[in-house]
Order: C-alpha cells, then structure tokens, then sequence
C-alpha cells in the first residue's frame, strides 16, 4: 500500500524545482555510500543539478556522482537531456566549494519515466561513461526505503521543513546536552504550575490553587502563552523537545499542528520580530488553512533590550498573534523580571511556571550517576543532610551538574550553587584527571583563562555560538603572549573533544557554550579576576542577575559586597522593583556572609518595599502600577516577595528584620506597616499563635484599611486564626456596616490608583 501512494505520489510531480527537487534533496543524503549532496541548480550547474559524493564500500575512495533532473518523460529526443550528460561528464567543477573534480558516473532522474530507446541511445552515445536511468519505480523503492515518511499525506515543502528542522533540532539538542553515561534514559517530564493572576478579590477570599499541565495540553488551548523559569529549569530543551515530538509525520497527519521553533534574538535578525515572514520563509509554502503553527520563541530575555523595549516587541508580537486563528504562540523567559513583564502583557496571554524538580527526581539523577560508585549510599545520605541539597535549584542542570561532579570525584560536596560550579567547571576544564591523576597545571591556568575571555566576548557581544576559527584565534592570541610551552591548536582541540562545557559542531564549523549559565559563570570569573564589576542598577535585570549572582557567590563571605548592593540607590521605578524582587538571590550567593548582614540586607529592602507602596498610593499617578488598584497591587507585592525571600534560609533574618524595622526611627510609621505585612507574609512557617502578633498588637486602628483587609485574605487563605488576628476580622465586620467606610473598601479593589489621586 505505502509502494502503491508513494508511487502515485511520484508521478504527480510536474514542478521540477519547487517539488522534485526537494525531494531528491531529501532523498539523497539517505542513500547508503552517499556521504555528501551538493544541490548545482542554476547557472553554475554545469549540467548536474546535484553532485553526490559516494564512498565505495571496499577502498573507501570518493566517487563523485552527477545527477541530472527532470519531471517529463525522456526520450532518445531530449536533446536538453544529452546536452546535461555531456556536460556533467566533461566539465569540471569544484566539490565543498574548493575541490576540481570530474564525475565518475551520471543518473538521469525523471518523475516521468525514461523511454527505453532513450536509455539504449544515451548509453551507446556515452558508452565510456557510466549512465544510471532512475524513473517513478525507482524512485518510490528508495523512498519506501529510506524516506518512507515522505509522502504519507504531506505536501513536499512541509515534508521538507518537517526533515531539515527535525534534523536540526534534533543536533541542537545534542550539542547542548548536558549528560552522563547511564543517565540516557532518564525522562525528565516537565510540568507547568499555571500562574494564576494571584490578587486580593473583595468576593474571594481564597487564592486559586496551582493547576499542573503538560505542554500538550497548553498547545491544545490555543492563544499565547508565556513559560516562565529560573536558570537551568530546562525551557529551551523542553521547546525542542517538544517541537521535535509534533515534527513526526504520524502525529502531524492526526494533528496538523507545526512547530516553528527560534531564539528570540534570531527572530529580531532575520525577521525584523515578524510572525508573517518567520512562517512564510521558513515553511516556504502557502499557508495551509488546516494546518496549526506552533511558534516556540525562546529566551525573550536574552538580548540586550532594555525591558520596556523589550515589552514593547512582544505586545506588538502578541498583537500580530491574536488575529491569527493558525497561529498558537509560546514564549519563554527567565523568572527575574517577571513581575514587571507580566502586568504589561495583555491579560489573553497565559502565565505558566516550569515546576521545580521533586527530591524523587533529583536523588534518582544521582543514583542512576553514582550506581558503579561503592560509596553510592553514603553519598546521598551525606547529600540530605547537607546545605547544598536544602538550597540547590530544583532544577535539571543543578541536579545534573552535581550527579557529573560527583561521579568523577566523590570526595566533597559543595556547599552551594556557585560552588557547584566552581567544582564541576574545575574537572571540565581538566585541572583533575581522575585516570592520569593530576593533569597539567599550566593547561589548565590557560584553559581557564582563555575560557574566561571567550565568556566576556560571548556575554557583551550578545552571542550565541562563534566560528571555530574565532574560538581557535582566542587560544592562540593568548598563548603567542606567554612562554608556556603549550601549544594552542593541540590545548583548543583537546578543548573540544572534552566536549564538557563547549560544543563544537564539525558540520556548520561553530563553537559554544553547552548552556548560557557557564557564559554568565566564566563571565563572572572574568569580572572578579580583572575587578572591573560595578554595582549599578544593571545588576538587578534579567540578563545580568545570573552574572550578578554568580559573582557575588565566588566571594563567598563578602559583607561589603552585599552591604552596597543593599543600599545600592536604582534611579527609575524598575529598577527599584527589579531589586527587591531580585535582592533575595543576591544574599543567597552570599550565604556564607555573617548572618546579621544579611538580615540588615534583609530589613533595607523589605524597608524600601514599604517606602514604594505607600508613595505610589499617595503620589504614584505616574507610575508603572497606577493602572492597579490599591489591593490589587498589596497582594501583587505580597506574592514577589514571598517568591524571592520565601527560603528557610531567610527565616530567622526576617523575624530580625521585623525589630529593626520597627526600631529605624528614620522610617515612618506608615512605612513600617508596610514592611512589616510583606515580611510575615514572606515567612514559609508562619505561626498560628504569632501570626500578624506585632504588627496588629502595636498599630491596632492605625492600620491602613488596605492592611486590616490584607490580613484578612491570609488569615483565611492559610486558614490560620488567632486572638490578633480576630480583632482585625472584627473592626472590619463593623466598619463594612458603615456605607461611607464600604465605599472605599470598594474602591480599594476596583478603581485604579491614578483615578483615586485624581479626585
């Protein structure tokens, strides 16, 4: 059956260029001994419209195969035919763009058949030369056989982008893996926390709960949705991944569903961020109305945009979406400015968070890791009840960073993500070979030194691979300055078969970095090493924070580095928000600093949140909030800060935080409220019987209504009462019977704060 409609399938070919030759490019790279295929079409064919390279089985020598195309019958008349042939077989032509060759052999390929006298003629004619006929039967054998997918109901340009970008993804998702021997079928099955728009209702007093999907059944919703994740969390693998599922032929034929899957930066390069020719040029075909284009957008926050900027692009990207009923559209993007990215996207689009790994999932990364190791139950013993493991991102590349690091060297365990990365980058690089003991020193030094400088033209230069001649120029300017006695192309080969934390692809001759972390981290070595990092408001945004981190983390105890960043000043209202969204990261990485920095860190940004809720309440009409209302914003910073400071870690340093706050006479009272209902809400265990104790107990009816309402929705939604938290229930049970007081509660809720300061 599949012989009989591929067939049929042949023979409806009329269009040489735009169909069969497709086809055959498809084809021929399929063919066993066929080891290259150069497409000639056009006016430097020189008769060939492909040459094939073709290896003989036996001498493994290179033959050169030219291929004349045609869509009618040939026959012994076909005088264009007998012109190609001649031509093929007596005029030379240059191979991979350098090399004069002559074909060994030639094959006349039609649709349509070739007539017999045609082939008995061609053959005498050329009768030193070797003349292969391929009509519509044979064509089809080879397709049954080696692209048996073709033809199953789709039209040759969608078969042919379905091939080159499964064939595509499929290397881009092998060059940038990150993985172990014995870890090959671990199945990391991502799931999506739908994002609520998690806010303070005056009708419910209770936040929707998480909803866990698969990406398939967000595909199936339609409309645009935004993926959110931290670093590492797998967003890009999981867009390729699942591009590559929807490119096989079975499930498009069932679905129609098309996936178009680019880096955002490549969207702004070739497409000037235009869906319309993104599809029109990638799937070199009309749009079929049947069919579903799932476009996959990757890493919107990695580019140099400001975010205004870049919140403008995707508005007008999502606009250019919604009309668009065969267009499903999926963003992804980092976590660090998601507060200030989500309230400017129109409300249509869909909030999803990629789910943090279970321990189940981590510990099984690593035992599968560590299963040849004796020590192997030890280990993970040790690991549970260490530091790391209670802070580790619960995220695939943490998980598989620390399973790699310890099956080569199970000696220690670090204490923290950047010591993760320190350690595991350490035996990347080949300063410990675990078989030959310790390896070179110098190799090493020069590794790490030129891997640093590869990072800092990555990360300022906005780039995601380079040559590998670029990348080979950066060992060898660095090694013609120093008498080292290492050889650069010898140490950047070395480099690339290590494969651990660059990528070199031999087909496209490029070079990368396995995962952007390691340009942020080797990056953030650079700045160390060079003291030329500033603290700026730069540091907090999204494409920076990693670098910020990382930074900060390879100074361990660093008291005064987390002392500036906490009274770091930012000018512009973001950058005031994107700091103390992002502040929590930065004590993280300096964990090691004494504790009562951190908490006076701790107590100065909380102590700023307070300070720019209640200006933009009072004077905020220019604000990028003004369009909330009062208690849509409360519960809007309640949740940012609770996201960010939300750790064990910060537990004790926000019950400390809570006095000097309160004991800062430069801070008015106003101002303390504020600060002191974001840190209980921060609490990951708060106490029933403490609950809202201070801050009810010492303010009582001087709380903002905004507050006593505030303390409302928790009490309920954590479903936690108290005598503290009672008296609140009851002052706002008899002041809601007040019609004046009951009005404003409903302003509270409803009307934009701008149109409250306008009255």
């Amino acid at each position: 059956m599949l012989e009989k409609r591929t067939l049929e399938q042949v023979k409806r070919i009329t269009n040489e260029v735009k169909e069969l030759h497709p086809l055959l490019s498809a084809l021929f790279p399929k063919l066993p001994t066929i080891i290259k295929c150069e497409y000639k079409q056009g006016n430097r064919e020189a008769g060939a419209d492909f040459v094939l390279t073709k290896q003989d089985p036996v001498w493994l020598q290179e033959e050169y195969v030219g291929v004349v195309v045609k869509v009618g019958k040939i026959s012994s008349n076909s005088t264009d035919v007998q012109m190609q042939i001649d031509q093929c077989i007596t005029m030379k032509r240059s191979i991979n763009g350098k090399k004069e060759i002559l074909v060994n052999e030639v094959w006349v390929v039609s649709s349509a058949g070739v007539t017999q006298n045609a082939q008995d003629y061609f053959s005498q004619k050329f009768n030193n030369h070797k003349i292969k006929f391929i009509g519509p039967e044979d064509i089809t054998k080879m397709m049954v056989a080696y692209l048996p997918e073709y033809f199953e109901g789709i039209s040759i340009p969608i078969n042919q982008y379905m091939q080159r970008t499964r064939n595509s993804l499929e290397q881009l998702q092998a060059s940038t893996k990150l993985w172990l021997n014995g870890l090959d079928n671990v199945n990391i099955n991502h799931e999506l926390i739908f994002q609520s728009n998690r806010k303070y209702t005056q009708n419910d007093t209770r936040i929707i709960k998480a909803q866990n999907v698969q990406i398939d059944t967000l595909i199936e919703k339609g409309g645009v949705s935004l993926i959110e994740g931290a670093i590492g969390s797998g967003k890009s693998s999981l867009l390729r991944s699942t591009a590559i599922k929807l490119l096989d032929s079975t499930r498009f034929q069932e679905k129609r569903q098309l996936p178009i899957y680019i880096q955002f930066k490549d969207l702004e390069k070739k497409y000037g961020f235009s869906l319309e020719k993104l599809i029109a040029d990638e799937i070199h075909s009309d749009k079929s109305d049947d069919i579903k284009y799932i476009v996959m957008i990757d890493g919107i926050d990695e580019s140099n945009h400001e975010l205004d900027e870049r919140i403008g692009i995707i508005n007008k990207i999502v606009a250019e979406a919604s009309p668009m009923k065969s267009v499903k559209l999926i963003l992804t993007c980092r976590s660090n400015d998601k507060t200030l990215f989500r309230t400017k996207l129109p409300t249509s689009v869909r909030n999803y968070q990629i789910a943090p790994l279970s321990m189940k999932q981590i510990i099984g990364i690593i035992n599968m890791a560590c299963q040849q190791l004796n020590t192997k139950n030890r280990i993970i013993e040790d690991l549970k009840k260490s530091s790391l493991f209670k802070s580790l991102p619960k995220t695939p590349i943490a998980a598989i960073l620390l399973a790699k690091l310890l099956n080569e060297n199970n000696q220690e365990i670090p204490s923290n993500l950047t010591e993760l990365y320190s350690k595991y980058t350490e035996i990347a690089l080949g300063r410990w070979d675990i078989e030959k003991e310790l390896a070179k020193e110098k190799d090493f030094d020069a590794t790490e030194a030129i891997t640093k400088n590869i990072a800092k033209y990555f990360f300022e230069n906005d780039l995601l691979v380079i040559s590998k001649d670029e990348a080979r120029n950066f060992f060898k300017e660095y090694l013609s300055k120093r008498k080292m006695g290492v050889d650069h192309n010898s140490l950047f080969d070395h480099v690339c078969e290590r494969s651990e934390i660059f990528y070199s692809d031999d087909t496209n001759s490029t070079f990368g970095f396995r995962h952007r972390t390691f340009i942020e981290f080797f990056y953030a070595k650079y700045l160390l090493s060079s003291d030329s990092f500033e603290i700026s408001d730069k540091c907090f945004e999204a494409n920076w924070l990693a670098v910020s981190f990382f930074w900060t983390g390879l100074q361990k105890d660093c008291p005064g580095v987390l002392r500036d960043f906490a009274l770091s000043a930012p000018s512009e209202e973001k950058s005031k928000v994107l700091k103390m969204i992002n502040m929590g990261n930065i004590l993280l990485a300096g964990y090691s600093t004494e504790y009562k920095v951190i908490t006076s860190a701790l107590a100065q940004t909380f102590s700023e949140a307070g300070v720019y809720f209640s200006d933009i309440v009072k004077t905020g009409k220019t604000s990028i909030f003004s369009s909330f209302s009062e208690m849509k914003l409360l519960s809007l910073l309640r949740y940012v800060m609770a996201d960010s400071y939300g750790y064990e870690f910060f537990t004790d340093a926000i019950e400390e935080a809570m006095v000097l706050i309160d004991e800062n006479n430069d801070l008015e009272d106003i101002h303390k409220m504020y600060a002191l209902f974001f840190l209980q809400t921060s609490l990951v265990s708060p106490s029933i019987e403490n609950l809202f104790e201070h801050l009810i107990e010492k303010y009582k009816e001087a709380l903002p209504m905004s507050i006593a309402l505030g303390i409302a929705h928790e009490t309920r939604n954590l479903d936690m009462k108290n005598k503290f938290t009672a008296k609140v229930m009851r002052y706002l049970r008899k002041v809601t019977q007040d019609r004046d007081v009951q009005q404003h509660i409903n302003f509270l809720y409803e009307r934009p704060i701008k149109q409250l300061l306008n009255k």
